[in-house]
């Protein structure tokens, strides 16, 4: 059984005011979003915040104290393509990366409509590249990302494959989305469950079509599931049994496995969408995120290990700042 704060956490949700993009539009929803966060929201204490650029994206550190100064997870907010950004994604990835033991860096992205594919994709391609650029190490890296941004990830890693590029080291992925080409199963039979994405009117036939527009739907970076699954790195899935994107996780996990990939899934129970980025909500969540750092932990490397006690603003040690040289 859920516990009693996911209940209490599930009713205040469902019972919230909804602000649909199709009525009002997707600026005007990005700008109510910006304006709901308050300053209680702006930070998470033992987490130092550090604003840079990489490339022509705007970016940001997340650095709990006494994080190794050699280890990152690179995050990619989700939002349907559309929504999302550092303010908002910080709310939540501060006390994941605080748990998890890591520094965590996230970015803007070009968003949909105005902005439609290739254009996220592009931007999260460059983004990493110029990690590795400023001298970070790909072992040294971990992908991270929820629901369109865990599809971002998905592709990103297929892209990084087909050029022969170097891979992180591992992933994690949250209710990603893997095929855009059909209505079947969870995408439908979900509906009356999913009371995060179904209370958006979130139909993946709809929504892709915006993203990419007379696009092929079952192309791999759109939908990873019909990608070369051969070689990706070690990926650890969470998925929520009420969720639409249900037979996502599953299907991926499954193909995935038989292509020889190390793959852990994680099915919460009477869980909603993307649910771990609730930590600070319900225990569950918190359970997953603690999970999710005994996974990096197994992946990424313990050597030459610099500890820092936050990062260096000063420019004496920008390790988790800007790269690891």
């Amino acid at each position: 059984m859920p516990s009693s704060e996911y209940l209490y956490f599930a009713e205040k949700f469902r019972t919230s005011p909804f602000d649909n993009p199709r009525r009002i539009g997707y600026a005007r929803l990005r700008q109510l979003q910006e304006e709901r966060i308050t300053s209680e929201d702006a930070g998470c204490p033992g987490v130092l915040q550090h604003k840079t650029r990489i490339g022509n994206l705007q970016a940001e550190w997340l650095v709990p104290e006494g994080c190794p100064g050699n280890k990152a997870m690179v995050y990619i907010h989700g939002g349907g393509w559309s929504l999302g950004s550092i303010r908002q994604t910080r709310i939540f990835l501060a006390p994941m990366a605080k748990k998890i033991g890591f520094a965590a860096v996230h970015f803007n992205y070009r968003l949909m409509p105005e902005d439609p594919f290739p254009a996220g994709m592009d931007d999260c391609y460059s983004f990493y590249l110029g990690l590795l650029e400023k001298g970070w190490r790909a072992q040294n890296l971990a992908l991270a990302g929820e629901s369109a941004g865990a599809n971002l990830a998905l592709a990103l890693l297929l892209r990084l494959k087909e050029e022969g590029l170097p891979m992180p080291a591992a992933a994690v992925l949250m209710s990603p989305i893997t095929f855009m080409d059909t209505m079947e199963g969870s995408h439908t039979e979900m509906a009356d469950f999913d009371y995060i994405l179904a209370e958006d009117s979130f139909i993946i036939s709809d929504v892709a079509e915006l993203y990419a527009p007379g696009r092929d739907k079952t192309h791999p970076w759109l939908s990873p599931l019909y990608g070369d699954l051969l070689g990706l790195p070690p990926m650890q899935l969470y998925v929520g049994t009420d969720e639409l994107l249900f037979d996502d996780a599953i299907r991926f996990y499954r193909k995935s496995r038989r292509a020889g990939n190390q793959v852990e899934l994680i099915v919460g129970d009477h869980m909603p969408h993307s649910w771990p980025i609730f930590i600070g909500d319900f225990p569950e969540a918190e359970a997953a995120v603690l999970r999710m750092g005994d996974f990096l932990r197994l992946y990424l490397p313990e050597e030459e290990q610099r500890l820092m006690s936050a990062c260096d603003t000063k420019g004496k040690d920008r390790g988790a700042c800007d790269g690891n040289k």
